[in-house]
C-alpha cells in the first residue's frame, strides 16, 4: 500500500532514489533472451572469424529523419499565452544508413529515396571499399536486410562482405554501447 507523504510527488521520488530520465526505446517484439543468447554464443564466433580473416565487424542500421515538427519538450510564455515556435512549413525527409565498426569507426550515407535492397547493397559496396578489407555486417532483421537481392549480393561478394547470421535479432543501443566499451577497453589494453 502506498505511503502518504508531505511534499510533491517528484520530491518523494527523489527521496526514494528515483530521478527523471529519458527512457530507452525498445521494440515490444524483441525477445531479450534471444538477443542475450546471440551476444553470448554467436557474436563471439563472428568476431573470432573476423579476426582470423583480418576483417572488420560492423554493426549497421538505418533511420529516417524529417523536418517540420516543433521541437520536443516545453517552453516558457506568460500565463494564458501559448508559446509559439516558428517553422518554415517546408518539410523534407532524409534517411541515414550507418555502420559502426568494433573499433569505433563510423561509416554512413545519407539518401532521400526509400530504403531498398539497391540502397543497402550500394552502402555495403562502399563500406567494403572504404575499409579495404572484408566486412562482417551485423544488421537487424529489417526485410531489406533479409531480401533475395541482398543475399545474392552477399553471395557474389563473399570475399568482400559477410551478412548477419539468420538467427541474429535486433540490436538496440544498449548492445552498441557495450560493444563500444569493449572496443575502447581492448584498445587501451593493446596500448599498454
Amino acid at each position: 500500500m502506498p505511503s502518504t507523504c508531505a511534499g510533491s510527488p517528484p520530491q518523494w521520488l527523489r527521496r526514494h532514489g528515483f530521478s527523471a530520465q529519458r527512457p530507452d526505446r525498445r521494440s515490444n517484439r524483441q525477445d531479450q533472451a534471444k538477443v542475450d543468447a546471440w551476444l553470448e554464443e554467436e557474436y563471439p564466433q563472428v568476431a573470432a572469424r573476423a579476426k582470423e580473416e583480418n576483417a572488420v565487424v560492423a554493426w549497421a542500421d538505418q533511420c529516417g529523419l524529417r523536418s517540420g515538427t516543433a521541437p520536443p519538450g516545453t517552453s516558457w510564455a506568460p500565463k494564458g499565452q501559448t508559446p509559439i515556435v516558428k517553422v518554415s512549413g517546408r518539410r523534407f525527409r532524409v534517411n541515414i544508413m550507418s555502420a559502426i565498426a568494433s573499433r569505433g569507426t563510423l561509416y554512413f550515407t545519407v539518401f532521400t529515396t526509400k530504403f531498398t535492397a539497391k540502397v543497402f547493397t550500394a552502402f555495403l559496396d562502399r563500406l567494403a571499399r572504404q575499409t579495404g578489407r572484408k566486412v562482417h555486417v551485423i544488421a537487424d532483421r529489417h526485410p531489406v536486410h533479409r531480401s533475395k537481392a541482398v543475399k545474392a549480393w552477399l553471395e557474389t561478394n563473399s570475399d568482400r562482405a559477410d551478412g548477419t547470421p539468420p538467427s541474429a535479432t535486433s540490436h538496440q543501443p544498449r548492445e552498441l554501447k557495450r560493444l563500444r566499451r569493449e572496443a575502447a577497453n581492448s584498445s587501451r589494453r593493446s596500448r599498454s
